[in-house]
């Protein structure tokens, strides 16, 4: 590789000296040299055309002659080679731009059909039409427009935008074909990759010149070279040393997937076998079991009628009119009749309900089974039993032309259930009136601790205040002044506390301005007290709350802002208030360290972690609300209080 690069460099060296001196021959040598591996690689695509499965490889060859052809009349038709004689440097120029265009576009275009299968013919043709229409353009009408002005002695700004149009096609082309990377050898991608990224430099040289024979347009065709290399690298001698591997590669792939796609099918040949032989032996066992059957069932005929006599599930059976075929003990019990009563009479003689008839003509209509829970019935003939409730199935079973023969209905008593169920709602209607009632006791006692704190020991403190304003206006001496002064101060902080204290034992605003605004000063003092950043929004909807869900509400908030602030470490706490349906919600979330969530599910004894959260729960769920906890580690927390409203039925 070392050496190859040497080798490189001499030549490339050589040529640009060659350059300095001879620059026409430098010219003439470097695009032949690209005119030639243009059409070698156009060559081998085209007797290779049968084999190759790559649209990329098939398109870029059958471009590659174009590219050449274009490369052609531009090195003829470049100034001093005496082959145009009447035109100066702006047709080469032009044609020049014809194919980088052509180039470029190709580049871009190529992977449209990587995986198509087109006739190159077409392609030939199209490219042929399209060359002959641009050559028209340029000469002999002059329709193309100037690239170089031969007057001023510069290239025009039609020029060097092109030469910046282009450098953008070929960075779309270089995108694309990395896209499409997996279809392509690992070195022929890198070589294609390679000649775009140098034709990109050697397009940018072409923006910077202002004579055809200066050194940065020396410099863009020596890049042009390594350019056609890579492509040389990529297209011809991988094709002739690894033809296998170039033309064929899809085919490789194809081969691979078919591999891949044999042995997943043989996988699942043989797990069917298995599942077959499976199948096979299960159904053995089933003829074995049946002939068993058959063998045995006249001594089982005897064991399945005590069964169905003596089984404790009242069971029936029924006609597709609902005739009774049989019933069993349980049943006739449950009924309160004889077995013999039934004989000879319909279901919904004995049992008329509309309902229930329907449900079961609907069942012999869709042959479907059909269960029923907890579902109310009173016995006709026994009013005495009141309202009863039954857990029912009913099974269609077909005959041999699948149409519903008879129906076994099975049933069981639940009304002993169902009354108790009825019993715990009623518990738990009469915990939430006792957790009212104890919420509005508690209430009364806060309201009248907090009227006796400032009703009394406030007063007692503010005139000691007062008192002791007096005596420090007194002449005393300095020390004694001093003591003064200091006791006032000390009286003046327990006027606060105790202020402090009145309103978190019961704020007046609560009762005389509402939840709302209770809460609005709670987060304005909280944010005061503990210099973290907390607010709050609330909706214009009415929200009426009984004082004791507005007192509830209230103390849960300043719990959870409380837990957000001593345990969450938060820095900022956000509170919302709004109306969903007869329900208040109120959202707490701050952006803490958040815990995890099922540590309160912890119930012992000696768990203290959570407990206001716990406590929280369990007061509002006894006052028919609900209460939300989402919480992650390093997330922060987020708590949903809702509650239902007054005059509202709880949740």
């Amino acid at each position: 590789m070392l050496l190859g690069l040497i080798c490189w460099a001499a030549v490339l060296g050589a040529l640009y000296a060659l350059s300095l001196r001879r620059f026409l021959l430098f010219h003439s040598v470097v695009e032949i040299a690209s005119v030639s591996v243009a059409f070698a690689i156009f060559l081998i695509v085209w007797n290779s055309r049968k084999f190759m499965q790559n649209g990329y490889m098939l398109f870029l060859g059958a471009a590659f002659l174009f590219v050449g052809a274009f490369d052609l009349i531009h090195t003829l038709a470049y100034k001093g080679m005496g082959v145009f004689p009447d035109h100066g440097a702006n047709l080469p120029t032009q044609l020049w731009i014809v194919a980088r265009y052509t180039e470029s576009l190709s580049f871009l275009i190529a992977p449209l059909f990587l995986r198509r299968k087109y006739n190159i013919l077409w392609v030939l043709l199209a490219y042929a039409v399209l060359s002959c229409l641009v050559l028209l353009l340029i000469s002999p009408w002059g329709f193309f427009p100037i690239c170089y002005d031969d007057i001023h002695g510069q290239l025009t700004s039609f020029k060097e935008i092109s030469e910046f149009i282009i450098i953008g096609i070929l960075l779309g082309a270089l995108l694309a074909l990395v896209r499409n990377r997996r279809a392509f050898d690992s070195r022929v991608l890198k070589y294609i990759s390679f000649s775009i990224v140098v034709t990109i430099l050697s397009e940018f040289m072409f923006t910077r010149y202002t004579s055809p024979y200066e050194g940065t347009n020396a410099v863009g065709h020596l890049l042009k070279i390594v350019a056609f290399y890579f492509v040389y690298k990529a297209l011809i001698e991988i094709g002739l040393r690894e033809p296998y591997n170039l033309l064929y590669r899809e085919l490789k792939q194809r081969q691979i997937d078919l591999q891949e796609a044999h042995d997943d099918l043989e996988a699942r040949v043989r797990q069917r076998t298995a599942e077959l032989s499976q199948t096979v032996e299960t159904l053995r066992k089933e003829v074995e079991a049946r002939i068993r059957t058959e063998q045995e069932l006249a001594a089982q005929s005897k064991t399945l009628e005590a069964f169905f006599h003596y089984s404790i599930t009242p069971l029936v059976i029924l006609d597709r009119r609902f005739n009774f075929i049989r019933v069993n003990q349980a049943y006739a019990d449950s009924c309160g009749r004889a077995i013999s009563d039934f004989k000879g009479h319909n279901h919904f003689e004995f049992y008329p309900d509309p309902d229930n008839q329907r449900i079961f003509e609907e069942a012999v209509r869709t042959k479907t089974t059909y269960q029923a829970l907890a579902r109310p019935f009173r016995f006709a003939d026994h009013p005495e039993w009141g309202v009863t409730y039954w857990d029912w199935t009913l099974v269609p079973i077909l005959g041999t032309d699948g149409e519903v023969e008879s129906l076994v209905l099975s049933l069981k008593d639940v009304t002993d259930a169902k009354k108790a169920e009825e019993k715990i709602l009623a518990d738990q209607v009469q915990l939430r009136a006792l957790t009212a009632q104890l919420l509005r006791v508690e209430d009364q006692e806060r309201r009248a601790i907090a009227m006796e704190l400032h009703d009394s020991v406030g007063q007692i403190l503010a005139f000691i205040k007062i008192e002791m304003g007096e005596l420090r206006r007194a002449q005393l001496p300095a020390k004694l002044s001093q003591t003064v002064s200091h006791i006032r101060e000390q009286v003046n902080e327990a006027i606060q506390q105790t202020r402090t204290l009145t309103f978190e034992i019961s704020p007046p605003e609560l009762y005389t301005l509402g939840l709302e605004s209770a809460l609005e000063e709670l987060t304005q003092r909280f944010s005061q007290e503990r210099q973290i950043e907390c607010t709050m929004q609330d909706t214009d909807d009415p929200k009426p709350l009984n004082d004791q869900m507005k007192t509830l509400l209230y103390r849960s908030v300043r719990e959870l802002l409380v837990n957000a602030a001593k345990h969450a470490d938060a820095r900022v706490v956000h509170v919302t208030v709004d109306r969903i349906d007869d329900n208040i919600r109120i959202t707490v979330e701050d952006d803490g360290i958040g815990f995890d969530t099922s540590d309160l599910e912890d119930r012992s004894p000696h768990r203290t972690e959570g407990f206001g959260l716990f406590s929280i729960r369990e007061r509002l769920t006894h006052m028919g609300g609900t209460v939300y906890i989402q919480s992650d580690r390093m997330k922060g927390t987020k708590v949903v209080l809702r509650a239902p409203l007054e005059n509202s039925s709880p949740q």
